[in-house]
């Protein structure tokens, strides 16, 4: 049995010119879809190149916001470090030991009697150089 084209050549429903008109049309559909899919390469490509460059920008984004929640937080760290320095209260220390706890530790620091005895709260805040003793209320 051969192809149909040649069945439809027997049976006289079309004729010879008109059979190599249809191939030769079907040739060139077929490599102008092969020219197509070349171009769809390119289009792939670009679109690579641009999830790729959208990916480099999300990540930078991501990074830079991330220094910027680290640059937050030190300023955090010299706004309460610069209080601290700020309202120290050095003229309350004296001669008498005063015992807190600090993280489940006892500590002591040395204060005067009128500190002990006298009204008011008194709040202790840390440095990495040492204790500060704030005055709250008093």
């Amino acid at each position: 049995m051969g192809s149909l084209q040649d069945q439809l050549l027997k049976a006289g429903l079309t004729t010879e010119h008109k059979a190599k008109v249809a191939k030769t049309e079907k040739r060139k559909a077929q490599k102008k879809k092969k020219k197509k899919g070349a171009t769809s390469d390119q289009s792939d490509l670009q679109k690579h190149i641009e999830q790729t460059k959208k990916a480099q920008q999300e990540k930078a984004t991501q990074l830079n916001e991330q220094r910027q929640e680290e640059l937050k937080e030190r300023e955090q760290v010299a706004r309460v470090k610069q209080i601290l320095e700020h309202h120290n209260q050095d003229e309350i220390r004296g001669p008498l030991t005063f015992n807190f706890t600090y993280e489940n530790k006892v500590k002591e620091i040395e204060v005067n009697a009128q500190t002990q005895k006298g009204p008011g709260q008194w709040s202790l805040g840390h440095l990495c150089a040492g204790r500060k003793i704030l005055c709250i209320a008093g």
